[in-house]
């Protein structure tokens, strides 16, 4: 929406805003939970659940910097912002294709997830 001319209807582009943000949050919060659910199921030895600690770390330092570095390259912050919304969702649709495809294939995952689905 940041292409948009919303000056005459910055009311609406207001709740809207808001709206969308409320969705997203409640989307993060089941997904945060999620994640840490399933890293919960698998034994300490391994140590899944720092690996998730340690990756969300990372993910917030890496969207600051491409933040950083969309607003230094482009010439306008409109720009930037597109290629920052961009970005976020081509990696989104990864994460979610990775999971979808690649996870139940894996030997870890079918030992403790799906083991623990089918008792």
């Amino acid at each position: 929406m940041v292409k948009i001319d919303t000056e005459d209807w910055i009311q609406g582009f207001f709740g809207t805003t808001l709206s969308i943000v409320v969705v997203i949050t409640i989307c993060c919060a089941i997904f945060q939970t999620s994640l840490f659910g399933l890293a919960s199921v698998f034994p300490d030895d391994l140590g899944i659940m720092v690996a998730v600690m340690g990756g969300q770390g990372c993910g917030g330092i890496f969207a600051s910097v491409v933040n950083l570095v969309t607003l230094a390259v482009m010439d306008s912050p409109t720009s930037a912002a597109f290629v920052f919304f961009l970005l976020a969702t081509i990696f989104t649709v990864a994460a979610l294709y990775l999971y979808a495809k690649i996870m139940p294939s894996n030997e870890l995952y079918k030992k403790y997830v799906l083991d623990i689905s089918d008792r």
